[in-house]
């Protein structure tokens, strides 16, 4: 890393208040872009250099010289900001090593009014003086020497017709004219290649009228894009641009040389990036599935939430929030009770009714999506003392349809206890993919004396409480029975009630 440092000041020398500097690496045309270093980094982005009081600013960067970008050579953008006033902006090119003042590393964009050097510092320090000379010793010619005595040495007029390397195998010959300095010659052409050889050459790639002796992956595909004769063996170019195009091309240059001299390049960086036409619907989305695998998790349905769950293949599922009579409001949230779901917040369930033997009451609860039922629950505020009696003691899982889903073992001291009674399921009841409504039903048998349970209200004329708008099922209900039903209409099952029991999932 280079250290790069200046110092912003006033006019009148004194502290700028709001400042900052940013260094942005940018192609020689001035485009931000990214880069590739030496030291296998990858340099993206931006750096930004708080300015202390007194105006100082210092940036670490890489060095110029060892960073290659898609666009050949690299420079940097420093953007000097300020709240008030004229911020500046110029380009530096950053050396291999030490601490240096931005003023001394300043250059100036090739084509820009005042062109200087790319890649190389100002001179500074002095004005040459003395005759150029060679390393032997040997003047060196000036332009102005070479203009007062007639060219390069030979005189006369130079041949304009140097033969044309246009095709393979051609070998190379010197000039042969004797009037002029430099006569007629060819430089020569590589031999043709055979097709066998291509995807082994390691030294140069040659295409119609492209030769590169760099050999750069780089640049062997972007003349591999403009081949239209097919002499890499492929005898139509169509077949480059299959859904697989950019692997095959990359695949025919796997033995190039790489520009950082220690890497190659394989199709194994294509493979692992996604087509973009996996994605086929607004809204879906990428998500790991594992190190380095990735996969379409399509678009959930309006209102839903995107919910962590570990049983997916994705990890990740689409799921409706919690709604209706699972409440789980901020300051008593169900899982704080061990609860997946409820018939309503249990803050909110103050009141209290009776349950009498032989007698069944239903609650609606909201169920959501990806809940797994393995255990019912219900409230008791006061417990009870059990007789012997035929009828079971159970709780029963419902659809909202009124179809027994599970039920509960029957348990003679289920309600001999205040607190949050109830069991595990036979068999638990898979998740769904989507929320739903289901009905959780208790019954009571053999408890002679009232069983005091809590309830959401106690308004006897609250008919908005059991019957929702339009054809909604009815929130809560009781009926008498010596066991739960293994099926019932909620619209006319019982008696509706507004002293609904508190039930809940797990």
């Amino acid at each position: 890393m280079t250290t790069v440092t200046g110092t912003m000041t006033t006019a009148g020398g004194g502290y700028l208040r709001s400042a900052s500097v940013v260094a942005t690496l940018v192609d020689l045309a001035g485009r931000p872009v990214a880069g590739f270093a030496t030291d296998d980094r990858e340099v993206l982005g931006m750096v930004t250099a708080p300015v202390a009081v007194g105006g100082a600013w210092s940036l670490e960067l890489i060095p110029s010289a060892d960073i290659v970008s898609p666009r050949g050579d690299t420079l940097y953008l420093i953007q000097e900001r300020v709240h008030q006033g004229v911020s500046a902006s110029y380009h530096v090119s950053v050396p291999a090593s030490g601490s240096h003042w931005v003023g001394d590393l300043r250059v100036t964009l090739p084509g820009s009014a005042a062109e200087e050097l790319v890649g190389y510092l100002p001179l500074s320090g002095g004005t040459m003086t003395g005759p150029l000379v060679l390393e032997d010793g040997s003047p060196a010619a000036s332009e102005q020497y070479v203009a007062d005595n007639g060219g390069g040495g030979g005189g006369g007029t130079p041949s304009n017709t140097v033969v044309s390397a246009t095709s393979y195998g051609q070998s190379s010959a010197a000039g042969s004219a004797s009037a002029y300095s430099r006569g007629d010659h060819a430089h020569g052409t590589p031999a043709l290649p055979t097709p066998g050889a291509i995807g082994a050459a390691t030294s140069g790639h040659t295409h119609t009228g492209v030769y590169d002796p760099a050999g750069t992956a780089a640049s062997a595909v972007a003349a591999h894009e403009a081949d239209t004769t097919g002499v890499h063996g492929i005898a139509d170019t169509s077949a480059l641009e299959t859904s697989s195009g950019a692997a095959a091309k990359v695949s025919a240059h796997a033995g190039a040389a790489d520009p950082h001299g220690d890497r190659s390049y394989t199709d194994t960086a294509v493979a692992s990036r996604q087509l973009r036409s996996v994605l086929t619907t607004k809204g879906d989305l990428y998500v790991a599935t594992g190190a380095g695998a990735v996969a379409r998790v399509g678009v959930g349905t309006d209102d839903q939430v995107l919910t962590v769950d570990s049983g997916q293949a994705a990890g990740v599922r689409w799921a409706d929030p919690p709604a209706g009579g699972a409440s789980d409001s901020p300051a008593f949230p169900l899982s704080g009770y061990g609860l997946l779901a409820a018939s309503g917040d249990p803050s909110g369930f103050l009141a209290n009714s009776n349950a009498t033997n032989n007698s069944i009451f239903m609650a609606r609860v909201w169920i959501p999506a990806g809940v797994v039922v393995t255990s019912l629950w219900a409230a008791v505020r006061t417990g009870g003392s059990y007789s012997a009696t035929g009828t079971p003691n159970q709780l029963g899982l419902y659809t909202d349809a009124g179809v027994q889903v599970a039920i509960t073992p029957d348990d003679p001291t289920l309600w001999s206890a205040s607190g949050w009674r109830g069991g595990a399921l036979p068999a638990p009841v898979p998740a769904e993919s989507a929320g739903r409504w289901t009905y959780i039903g208790l019954i009571v048998g053999g408890y002679t004396v009232g069983l005091p349970y809590p309830t959401g209200v106690d308004d006897a004329h609250a008919s908005w409480f059991s019957g929702g708008v339009g054809a909604t099922p009815r929130r809560a209900m009781y009926a008498s029975g010596s066991s739960l039903p293994a099926s019932f209409n909620p619209s006319s099952y019982g008696t509706p009630t507004t002293y609904l029991s508190l039930v809940g999932v797990s």
